[in-house]
């Protein structure tokens, strides 16, 4: 939900701006990228003339905020003070603190180079920053929009079809206002998809909206998916038709949302021959239909389709749909 923009850091200059070897230059701090795929790539950079370090340690702040590291919690990174010129005598000081207990810098490590290229670790020590972020606006706006992802395991029968039912559920339903988006895709091969479209939708959504997510194929950690879903502040659905869909029961996933499970931890989940679908998702799409509309409004919200879905034949299979409502309220999916 947030970005870093702001790094402070603790320095302290040491000497003259001058001295008779070679004159003590500029300090450039700079963020380099931790991670696999992209290591030691520079990310910001910004360059302090000696004037800007004061003789007595003091906060410095590096200020990117116009060019922002979006997601910075998502990854690692390296923080880099290197001095132009100076000596023995005349030099900047990064301070440091000690690893102990519970403290700040109980995590970290530092590392040290006299050429730039060879490292040196030093395990028991940090070195002190504090880095600063800001959300994107989750103001609400007015305007109701409605945002599905639907993924499918395509190694587990009728799964794409459920996918199909679902939106088309919601293209006759309500969902053609203009303002709604529905994506579909493969939970397999497109996983990195489905990330990217729920760091887009953190952009996109707030306090007037709402997502809705639906998993349906054989078990799978969907975790997390909860992560994600906690950055925003729409009203959320979560669906999962899965065998031992019910082990997502519970606050650890379902705060804040609603979340509509197939079956009992314990209990496989089945489809149906006969209506080319999951058996829970085929009962729901209905409900959503309007079957599920209890109490004539027009409207069906997530707890009356899961209802309408729970109170049918599960073709003397043992299956028995659990809902978490994490979620103070009732959340509308379709209408008409």
């Amino acid at each position: 939900m947030w970005f870093s923009c702001i790094i402070n850091m603790i320095l302290q200059r040491f000497g003259d701006t001058h001295s008779m070897n070679e004159p003590l230059g500029n300090l450039i701090i700079s963020v380099y990228s931790y991670t696999y795929n992209r290591p030691y790539e520079l990310l910001r950079s910004k360059t302090f003339s000696p004037d800007e370090i004061n003789k007595e340690a003091d906060w410095v702040k590096f200020d990117f905020g116009d060019d922002p590291i979006e997601y910075a919690f998502d990854d690692k990174y390296f923080i880099v003070c290197h001095a132009e010129g100076g000596d023995g005598e005349h030099y900047y000081k990064w301070m440091y603190g000690e690893k102990q207990g519970t403290g700040p810098y109980r995590d970290g490590c530092g590392f040290i180079s006299i050429d730039g290229t060879n490292w040196e670790v030093i395990y028991d020590i940090d070195f002190c920053f504090r880095a600063y972020g800001r959300d994107y606006s989750e103001d609400a706006d007015g305007v109701k929009k409605k945002f599905a992802i639907l993924t499918y395991d395509p190694d587990a029968q009728y799964t794409k079809n459920d996918i199909v039912l679902m939106k088309e559920c919601f293209e006759v339903f309500g969902w053609n206002d203009g303002y709604s988006i529905i994506w579909t895709y493969n939970y397999d091969t497109e996983n990195s998809k489905i990330k990217e479209k729920l760091k887009e939708l953190d952009k996109k959504e707030n306090k007037d909206d709402i997502i809705l997510f639906m998993y349906t194929g054989h078990y799978t950690n969907l975790r997390w998916i909860k992560n994600w879903l906690d950055r925003c502040s729409a009203m959320q659905v979560v669906i999962i038709d899965c065998c031992y869909a019910g082990l997502y029961y519970g606050s650890s996933f379902g705060r804040g949302r609603e979340v509509l499970m197939s079956s009992e931890a314990d209990e496989e989940s089945f489809a149906s021959g006969s209506f080319k679908a999951g058996y829970f998702t085929y009962h729901l799409v209905n409900g959503l239909n309007g079957l599920g509309n209890s109490n004539g409004d027009r409207m069906v919200t997530a707890e009356e389709a899961f209802n309408y879905a729970k109170d049918q034949s599960y073709g003397g299979h043992n299956q028995h749909p659990v809902m978490y409502d994490g979620y103070l309220g009732d959340i509308p999916i379709t209408s008409w």
